[in-house]
């Protein structure tokens, strides 16, 4: 494991998730490029300070983003303005995330069990109310993105409090689903070399049991819900989500699959090669 954090192919992270604590928007986008200013277009949008995460496709000229904005006048201002302007641009897509299923905290391929998110998203029970976070609880996370292995006594001394207090902190946040500390690892490193990234439109009426289906996929690292999913009963909903495997995706008799394109991580805890195709839910 050491040497996996001193190669850079790991690394210890921390940080409180935005999406539970309803603060900003997160907007996934689809950047369509014209040909040969992908990597670029990929650069100039990983320099962004609002990027969580950006992807190259290769199989289409497009590039994939994930961005965490303040308030929609934002996100106009970044698709109509500075994004809009890169040059090679040609068509930007966005959509909001409505909701957050699953995240790559709750991908556990060599766990025991299930994690706690995944395991009520199964069973259909909502995730408790999120914690009230004070300035204390966002100071002791900074210090802890900085160093997700500090010792508690050096946590208690940055924070000039008690390390009881400190300890008692960290174990109330860290038993919430607000915070993810946890090891970022290339999944490739793990045994598990391809990414997908699949659409999947489904009736409105089965929504709630396919995202509990989809939720018992242990591949399944990344889930949420897109603003098609909460539209009228006689609209299909879409859910949207990546998968890590030790291959490439087959087809199912339950799921369309469109044929794959292939995507690289530029700005993301991982960085393998995927493929990402698109499904459809009859």
């Amino acid at each position: 494991m050491e040497r996996l954090v001193t190669t850079g192919r790991a690394r210890f992270t921390a940080q409180l998730v935005p999406e539970y604590l309803s603060e900003g928007l997160v907007v996934e986008l689809a950047v369509r490029c014209q040909p040969g200013t992908l990597r670029d277009t990929a650069a100039a949008l990983a320099a962004r300070a609002d990027t969580r995460s950006v992807e190259i496709s290769t199989g289409a000229p497009e590039v994939f983003a994930e961005l965490l904005l303040p308030d929609h006048d934002a996100l106009l201002a970044a698709i109509d303005g500075s994004i809009g302007r890169i040059p090679g641009v040609v068509d930007i897509h966005s959509a909001v995330v409505l909701r957050l299923l699953l995240t790559a905290n709750d991908w556990a391929p060599y766990g025991d069990g299930p994690t706690p998110t995944r395991r009520r998203l199964v069973e259909g029970t909502e995730l408790p109310e999120p914690l009230v976070v004070d300035d204390l609880d966002r100071q002791l996370v900074a210090l802890l993105e900085r160093d997700a292995r500090m010792p508690m006594a050096r946590l208690a001394g940055e924070l000039c409090v008690g390390e009881s207090t400190a300890r008692r902190r960290l174990a109330r946040l860290m038993r919430s689903h607000i915070l993810h500390l946890r090891l970022h690892i290339e999944p490739a490193a793990l045994g598990f070399p391809v990414e997908a990234r699949f659409q999947l439109t489904v009736k409105h009426r089965a929504l709630d049991k396919a995202v509990r289906r989809l939720a018992q996929e242990p591949a399944i690292r990344h889930l949420v819900l897109p603003p098609a999913a909460r539209t009228s009963s006689a609209t299909p909903a879409t859910v949207r989500l990546r998968t890590c495997t030790t291959s490439p995706p087959a087809s199912s008799p339950n799921w369309k699959v469109s044929p794959g394109r292939r995507r690289r991580c530029c700005c993301a805890p991982t960085s393998a090669w995927a493929s990402s195709p698109t499904a459809r839910r009859d």
